[in-house]
């Protein structure tokens, strides 16, 4: 009797725990509100990562501009860390894994707060910042392009550079045992330095031709690595000899990370492949090739428990592997089966849409319905597409080809080879064009123009560029006189006659175009051009007469990227995309809006429903709608390699395919979880509909 009185008091404490937990756990949820997010990843190459000490967590920077907090127990996005204006080159993370310290391009070091997400402090370089650590006090040490090494206090925000003159980009930082010596690696050798006396003590594995791509360190500082072309040398940084050489890779080794206990290195490289190898052999263990998974291999990092390693890729995909599995040991991906939207059109009467991909998938969709109708798959990248004037067609541009579809069955009708011309290691069909009529298309690859019958579906004429570059932009005026053209390595604005195929004028932007549209009137063409550098800024966004070919407008001197442009239906406004979404009044070149969201750039933009909506996609894999008076967000459009798709509205509704909602995450105060005990709640296609309808959604 006594056993089963203390059994009973046992379960008695044990379920009201589970009550406590229980209630606590329903409390913060609601306490907390839900943020529904769709988990892309990265949208661009993968620079850097870095993993928490504790293994729970890791920390991955990119071409993209951010920087990312990953579970790596279930390989969820956990937060997006926002800050930076141009590309992280270096992540670290602090001994203590509460704090974060970010290097970028745009000449900054960001120090984050890991469990908020949010920038503490901004540390200003005056080069691009190429290296970032920790030191054992906690302050943050950096290494830039010009060969500066700096040590931040976090604190204050002061800094002490050190004298010595460090020759080359800094690549690598590590501090050796008791904190006193930093070894700088650099494009140019190694030194090792005494940070207090900031006196260069010796250096050693000098490169006449710098030529290094990658340095890294053994976590007890004994060893180094240097990558150098399709091979990597191991250093004993003690007596700063060489050890050996490692060779195996068929392409540039873009990283190295070693094992904590130093007994293995990994490697990763442009030959698509990560490598383990046994540091002291040189006898490589293992070759994954990542070939079926995504592109070159740009970063590599080790768990710090040594069991498994990570791979970033040059399509911002993330991989987790097993060092010691067997096969490929595969664990599971950080990141989204996304896919870069190249290519966006909208049909005439704003019912349909159709993006077009990296890889070469283009989806069409319902707008009204908020779902994806079909999707299907082509050998080449997507580079443009446009609807024909009256829906039942569909052009699009990519690898050697333009090729016409038929709009509601998705079927190949006819494919035409854009003419050779030019010779640059590019895709020859970038861009096509449709005349409002719905007789011609225009199309624009390498040295030549490309005009098409679209009545009798035949090739009416070649223009030949006479600077024999290749064109990334055109566009045919309302009246189908004329068409326009501008293009990459271009810096010209050509107008042609249709009839004749006569060049009429060629005006200079200034900086490579890669966006042209006509004015509804057809008096005039706006053309958007790549920022050219920060020392001969050029303006990239300009108007001109389509008369004489005169500028006429540069639209508050703008110099930022633009690869898209559009008039609004009353030729009274201008969408653009680039590397930001605006919104321009035409008569006065002042900027109305800014569109905030895409986290990547911007390729295509046009206008719906009249001009009180606004569409755009880029390469972080989204389609957006956006209200054009507001400048706020309707939805979003997101199609997954893997087939399924989403759409989205901003505040977490959602339509999907039968297993799309697998993409989504919930953020509930610090804690991401999945969309399952959710998606009663969320999972509403019917308030989908109403949002991408302009009506307002019911509060609560």
């Amino acid at each position: 009797m006594f056993r089963f009185k203390c059994l009973f008091r046992f379960l008695a404490v044990w379920f009201g725990i589970i009550a406590i937990l229980s209630i606590s756990s329903a409390s913060t949820f609601a306490s907390e509100k839900p943020e529904i997010f769709v988990q892309l990843g990265h949208s661009g190459p993968v620079h850097s990562i870095a993993v928490s000490p504790d293994g729970r967590y890791a920390l991955s920077g990119a071409m993209d501009n951010v920087l990312k907090q990953w579970d790596m127990v279930t390989g969820r996005e956990m937060k997006t860390f926002r800050g930076h204006t141009n590309y992280i080159t270096a992540v670290a993370i602090s001994r203590d894994g509460k704090y974060a310290a970010s290097a970028s391009a745009d000449d900054t070091i960001l120090l984050w707060k890991i469990e908020t997400g949010r920038a503490m402090k901004t540390f200003s370089d005056e080069n691009d910042v190429t290296a970032v650590i920790f030191s054992p006090e906690g302050d943050v040490v950096t290494g830039n392009f010009s060969g500066a090494v700096k040590i931040w206090n976090i604190h204050t925000g002061s800094h002490r550079e050190l004298k010595n003159d460090f020759r080359g980009a800094v690549l690598g930082l590590m501090f050796l045992p008791g904190g006193k010596q930093l070894v700088v690696g650099r494009k140019s050798g190694f030194s090792v330095v005494d940070v207090q006396a900031d006196r260069e003590e010796r250096s050693f594995g000098a490169q006449s031709d710098k030529k290094v791509e990658t340095i890294s360190f053994s976590p007890d500082g004994r060893y180094a690595l240097m990558g150098r072309f399709w091979s990597f040398i191991l250093w004993d940084v003690q007596a700063g000899k060489e050890i050996r050489t490692f060779k195996g890779h068929s392409n540039t080794v873009n990283s190295l990370s070693f094992s904590p206990d130093g007994k293995h290195i990994v490697s990763g490289g442009a030959d698509h492949t990560v490598r383990t190898w046994d540091a002291a052999t040189g006898k490589e263990l293992r070759m994954i090739y990542l070939g079926a998974y995504g592109f070159e291999v740009t970063s590599v990092a080790v768990s710090p428990d040594g069991k498994q390693m990570l791979s970033g890729c040059e399509n911002g995909s993330i991989k987790v592997w097993d060092i010691f599995g067997k096969g490929d040991a595969y664990v599971h991906a950080l990141g989204g089966a996304k896919q870069r939207v190249t290519a966006m059109a909208l049909s005439k009467d704003g019912r349909h849409a159709l993006t077009g991909s990296e890889g070469g998938a283009f989806t069409l969709w319902d707008m009204h319905a908020g779902k994806e109708l079909w999707t299907l798959k082509d050998k080449n990248d997507i580079n443009s597409i446009v609807f024909s004037p009256q829906g039942q067609y569909f052009l699009t541009a990519g690898g050697e080809t333009v090729k016409v579809w038929d709009a509601k069955k998705g079927a190949l009708v006819k494919s035409f080879k854009q003419p050779e011309g030019g010779s640059y290691p590019i895709s020859n069909a970038r861009t096509v064009a449709y005349s409002s009529d719905g007789k011609y298309a225009v199309s624009g690859g390498r040295g030549n123009l490309m005009l098409l019958d679209m009545e009798e579906l035949r090739e009416l004429r070649v223009m030949p560029l006479d600077d024999n570059k290749f064109v990334e932009a055109v566009a045919i005026s309302p009246d189908v006189r004329y068409a326009a053209s501008g293009g990459g390595i271009i810096r010209n604005l050509k107008l042609w006659d249709i009839r004749t195929g006569r060049n009429v004028w060629t005006a200079d932007h200034g900086s490579f175009i890669y966006a042209i549209d006509f004015s509804p009137n057809g008096r005039y063409i706006v053309s958007g051009a790549q920022e050219y550098s920060a020392i001969t800024a050029i303006n990239t966004l300009k108007l001109w007469d389509v008369e004489n070919g005169r500028e006429l407008r540069n639209f508050s001197s703008y110099k930022k990227s633009i690869y898209a442009a559009k008039f609004s239906p009353d030729g009274r406004y201008l969408f653009t995309g680039g590397d930001e979404l605006k919104l321009w009044n035409v008569s006065t070149g002042r900027e109305v809006l800014t569109f905030e969201g895409h986290v990547d750039l911007i390729r295509s933009v046009t206008f719906a429903g009249d001009g009180r909506y606004l569409l755009s996609a880029g390469w972080d894999s989204t389609m957006r709608i956006w209200d054009a008076s507001s400048g706020k967000e309707v939805g979003q459009f997101i199609s997954f390699t893997d087939g399924e798709w989403i759409v989205m509205t901003p505040e977490g509704y959602f339509n999907a395919s039968p297993n799309g909602a697998k993409h989504l995450n919930v953020r509930v105060g610090n804690n991401v979880y999945g969309i399952d005990q959710f998606y009663a709640k969320f999972y509403r296609p019917e308030l989908v509909q109403l949002a991408l309808a302009g009506k307002a959604l019911p509060q609560g």
